[in-house]
């Protein structure tokens, strides 16, 4: 596993870093699971976060780019990735796209015990009733 981090250190983290600098990623972390349930668990994630669902239109064209100017191209990340410098990746659990919900300042949950006493929590819960 400590070889598989030091490349992902050595050739994915500048391409991430290119990108968030350049504003096509908001930001990037690394998991590693401590717990496994079967042999075939996964043990590592990498987390992408973007701004949007939009911020991943043309997102190819973009991580295209970024390799090509950390890299230099194509075809010398193909050879980089012949010789083992890029993160091999044996097996992929797969891809998953989540959207994280942030509670509006201010705003209170439908659950609180005010709410059940009909008050509303705020205008566009006020004409919703109780």
């Amino acid at each position: 596993m400590d070889a598989y981090l030091t490349s992902l250190r050595q050739a994915t983290k500048p391409l991430l870093e290119e990108e968030k600098r350049t504003g096509v990623i908001v930001d990037y972390k690394v998991f590693l699971k401590e717990t496994n349930s079967s042999p075939q668990d996964w043990d590592i994630a990498l987390a992408v976060e973007y701004k949007n669902h939009a911020a991943m239109d043309g997102l190819t064209a973009k991580g295209e780019a970024a390799r090509d100017k950390i890299m230099g191209g194509k075809q010398q990340a193909q050879q980089l990735a012949e010789k083992g410098g890029c993160p091999n990746f044996q097996r992929s659990a797969g891809v998953c796209l989540y959207r994280q919900l942030h509670r509006r300042s201010g705003h209170r949950s439908p659950t609180r015990p005010d709410r059940r006493a009909g008050n509303p929590c705020c205008g566009t819960c006020a004409g919703r009733g109780s």
